[in-house]
């Protein structure tokens, strides 16, 4: 008997450790998921020129996520890539602490605007929510202008006290030369093409102004023989 005992204990112990390394597991890879999409909204407003959101909403499943365009779609990829993704379910609190969101009827919208000049800057905090057997958090610090999108145990200090003039000093190196080019491209759309066509017309080195050409020398008849 206490040996039965005690193989019964050690497999709940063994069951209960498997059990909580599946749950991580999961939502380590949610954590995943959820990155790839933040990074590719970022991607395609960079790349594409593209005002995307990305948008978070409490379901009877889990928490759904998809992207949207703020254009309509245009081609096949586009209805593609918004097209929602598999629920959470190892995710079961979204929570975001910051600037430039939406937030409205159990959904939390996260902007990618404007080529970086309007991006949701603050902590967006994922987690397990609480009451469960495996219980975790992981953080995602947006910058509220283009960089890289990575996860931490806990965001930094500095970031939390709202170092904010630096980011906006960072925000504003990044987006001014683009939008400096993009006024000065639109006050003087055909400066290029004027320029080119309102060139002075070359005249020829031999002639001064007020001269005239010389006239040709009538060719004298050859002479025949006789």
């Amino acid at each position: 008997m206490v040996v039965m005992a005690v193989i019964s204990l050690i497999a709940g112990v063994v069951g209960i450790n498997i059990n909580k390394s599946v749950q991580e597991q999961r939502f380590r890879s949610e954590v995943g998921q959820v990155l790839d999409k933040l990074r590719l909204a970022q991607n395609f407003m960079l790349i594409s020129d593209e005002d995307v959101k990305v948008h978070f909403k409490n379901s009877e499943g889990g928490i759904k996520y998809w992207l949207s365009f703020q254009c309509p779609a245009r081609t096949g990829w586009d209805r593609e890539m918004t097209r929602e993704s598999p629920v959470l379910t190892a995710i079961r609190r979204i929570e975001f602490d910051g600037a430039e969101k939406e937030s409205a009827n159990g959904e939390l919208s996260l902007k990618f605007l404007s080529g970086g000049m309007v991006m949701s800057r603050g902590v967006l905090k994922l987690s397990t929510g609480e009451g469960r057997s495996y219980n975790d958090q992981r953080y995602v610090c947006l910058q509220g202008f283009p960089a890289a999108i990575t996860s931490c145990n806990s965001p930094s200090p500095s970031f939390l006290n709202g170092d904010i003039a630096r980011a906006n000093d960072q925000m504003t190196q990044f987006i001014m030369p683009d939008i400096i080019s993009k006024i000065q491209a639109q006050k003087n759309p055909n400066a290029n093409s004027n320029a080119n066509n309102n060139g002075a017309t070359p005249t020829s080195p031999n002639l001064q102004d007020g001269a005239t050409k010389p006239k040709k020398r009538a060719k004298p008849d050859p002479v025949k023989d006789k």
